[in-house]
């Protein structure tokens, strides 16, 4: 492989051309190994070939040290500095067109091999990341494409100082909030940024500690835009967000200044992904935050929700009562572990609360519980007059609730309404009787829904999809 006369075919020519600088062949190095390695000196015709050929195979057993490549790539001009001179240039001529947590990592990639002692080959593999993703979005193409959060993620793996850390943790947070903003998935940057902060997954991490201290720092420092961000995306589409959020802001106090200004749910979210406190800690933690209010007392709420010890009772239940509508939702939901009278009396009353969401709460705690006591309460506000202006999720989560936990009981009401016998109240509340008897799950609901399906023609796909779901 190594006798040729020809400079241009010469293997360690067309290595040095490529950057390598020394091969480390280990004793315990396979015979399959060695071959593949010839075969990919061999395969690689041209130098530029030579370098993604490398990356692609995972040798175990041989290691290829590189210096400054001197081939002539046009986006890594020749000379000892190629490779950093390249970086700088990219930034220098995207600096208008990029945003600036794009542009912040590529000052920390730049930074990163300004200063190491030698360029590896993993610092050279976070180089092409980093050119694919500026070269992504200098000409306009989808974000999603360009792996900036991998290219990130490797230099974290080769920093050589805390400050570049502390940088690239910032850097990576900041590109995961531009993608929520472009209404793009940040699961990406956020995993990835778990990844490397997690010991199991990522052992060898230099200065893990500064770059997840750098992360949490750099949330509480974009509050605002968080805030925002979570109020434009809506919860179905950013609940994962915050509950990976919370992951990377593992201390309180750095947790409660961070949620103060986010809507209820996304504060529901971040406190499910705090995961659970120790008893004691979350009970104070309430106490605390009774006097604070606002955004610190729903997290401590989300938090207590978690612990199963009837002294929360005694905690909670007089927050059923706050002024705040968010609050008494939180406290239901708070609660929903314990079952008690108490608890009882204060979901009862708050069925008939003036915020819906309180409302909702409660019902679901009623399910939850499989409440019979529960079933004249829901029959009567079915038929009152005030349902005309309960919202349509309302209305169908009411009829749910009375299907399930009335089953016989309210089987007659509920095929009533579907098929007209009986005036419904709001406009969806016949098509939402057919969720009832769907939940209520009993032969008699089902021979109800064929009825229907039969006799009510607006009703009939629905009722024969639901038919078909429980065959």
């Amino acid at each position: 492989m190594l006798e040729c006369g020809e400079v241009r075919t010469d293997v360690p020519h067309r290595l040095f051309l490529a950057g390598v600088r020394v091969v480390f062949v280990e004793p315990t190095v396979s015979d399959s190994e060695l071959d593949r390695l010839a075969r990919l000196f061999h395969d690689a015709t041209r130098v530029e070939d030579l370098l993604p050929s490398i990356w692609a195979h995972e040798f175990e057993r041989v290691q290829l040290e590189f210096g400054d490549p001197a081939h002539a790539d046009p986006l890594l001009p020749p000379g000892p500095d190629g490779l950093l001179s390249a970086v700088r240039q990219m930034i220098e001529e995207l600096e208008r067109e990029i945003p600036a947590a794009e542009l912040e990592a590529g000052k920390a990639l730049a930074q990163l091999l300004m200063t190491s002692d030698r360029v590896d080959s993993r610092a050279i593999a976070v180089s092409d990341g980093l050119r694919e993703e500026l070269s992504a979005l200098s000409t306009g193409a989808d974000i999603e494409m360009a792996d900036l959060p991998g290219a990130i993620c490797a230099a974290a793996l080769v920093s050589v100082s805390p400050e570049v850390s502390r940088l690239l943790g910032a850097a990576l947070l900041d590109h995961a909030l531009r993608r929520v903003e472009l209404r793009t998935s940040p699961s990406r940057p956020l995993h990835a940024l778990l990844d490397v902060l997690d010991p199991e997954t990522t052992r060898e991490v230099p200065f893990r500690e500064e770059l997840a201290t750098s992360v949490a720092h750099a949330a509480v420092a974009a509050t605002a835009a968080i805030g925002r961000v979570a109020v434009a995306g809506g919860e179905r589409r950013l609940h994962g967000f915050f509950f990976t959020l919370a992951a990377l802001v593992p201390h309180p106090a750095d947790q409660a200044p961070l949620v103060e200004g986010l809507p209820p749910w996304a504060i529901q979210a971040f406190a499910d992904g705090v995961g659970a406190a120790h008893p004691q800690d979350a009970m104070e933690a309430l106490r605390e935050a009774q006097a604070a209010g606002g955004g610190r007392l729903l997290l401590a709420l989300g938090l207590v929700a978690r612990v199963n010890d009837g002294l929360v009772i005694d905690l909670v239940l007089p927050l059923t009562a706050h002024v705040d509508a968010a609050v008494r939702e939180a406290a239901l939901y708070a609660l929903r572990q314990h079952q008690t009278a108490r608890v009882k009396e204060r979901v009862h009353q708050a069925l008939t609360d003036a915020a819906e969401g309180v409302r909702l709460e409660a019902l679901r705690h009623a399910v939850a519980w499989r409440d019979a006591d529960i079933v004249p309460v829901l029959e009567r506000s079915l038929q009152d007059p005030a349902l005309a202006r309960r919202s349509d999720p309302e209305v169908r989560a009411l009829c749910i609730a009375f299907g399930r936990i009335g089953r016989n009981q309210s089987e007659t009401l509920l095929t009533a309404w579907a098929l007209g016998q009986r005036p419904a109240v709001h406009p969806a509340q016949p098509r939402y009787a057919l969720h009832g008897l769907r939940s209520a799950g009993t032969g008699s609901a089902r021979a109800s829904l064929v009825r229907i399906s039969q006799e009510v023609p607006k009703l009939r796909d629905e009722a024969v999809a639901m038919l078909k779901e429980g065959a």
